[in-house]
C-alpha cells in the first residue's frame, strides 16, 4: 500500500477512517472490530448559542497491531475522555481496520508515528500518569 495518503490534510485522511456509531466512550469497545488498525480521537464542543455549529479537535492518534476492540477496553485515555463527556464535550473515535497480516505491524506503527508527527494531536506523548493529572478521577462517572 502506498504512503501517499500521509501527505493529505486531516479532512482527507479522516475519510479513510470509519466513524464510531455515536456512543462516545461508553460503548466504544463494542463498536470496534477485533482487527488491527489505526484510530483517531476527536473532541467536539458546541460553539456558543448555535448548537448546530461546533468546534472539532483531533486529540489523539493511536494504533493497535492486534485488536482495536481489545485496545479500547482498558485504554489509558478512557477516564479522561469520560470526564470530557461529563462536562458536555462530545468524543468520537474513528478507526481504520485491516485484515490481520495484511499490513505488517511495523508499517502500522510507522503510519501512527507519521500521522502524529504531521498532525500533532495534543494528547499524544502523554503517558497514563500525565493524563490522570489532567482531571479529577473522583469526577468521572463510569
Amino acid at each position: 500500500m502506498s504512503n501517499a495518503w500521509l501527505e493529505s490534510d486531516l479532512e482527507t485522511i479522516e475519510k479513510l477512517f470509519y466513524p464510531d456509531t455515536g456512543y462516545g466512550t461508553s460503548g466504544v469497545s463494542d463498536c470496534l472490530p477485533n482487527l488491527p488498525g489505526l484510530y483517531l480521537v476527536f473532541s467536539c464542543v458546541p460553539n456558543g448559542i448555535d448548537s448546530k455549529k461546533s468546534s472539532r479537535t483531533l486529540l489523539y492518534i493511536g494504533v493497535s497491531t492486534k485488536s482495536l476492540k481489545a485496545r479500547w477496553r482498558n485504554h489509558h485515555l478512557l477516564p479522561l475522555l469520560r470526564f470530557l463527556e461529563k462536562v458536555e464535550v462530545d468524543v468520537s473515535i474513528y478507526h481504520w481496520a485491516f485484515l490481520p497480516n495484511l499490513i505488517p505491524e511495523e508499517t502500522l506503527l510507522q503510519w501512527e508515528r507519521d500521522l502524529i508527527q504531521k498532525l500533532r494531536p495534543p494528547l499524544n506523548g502523554y503517558g497514563p500518569e500525565i493524563v490522570r493529572s489532567l482531571y479529577d478521577p473522583a469526577e468521572v462517572i463510569e
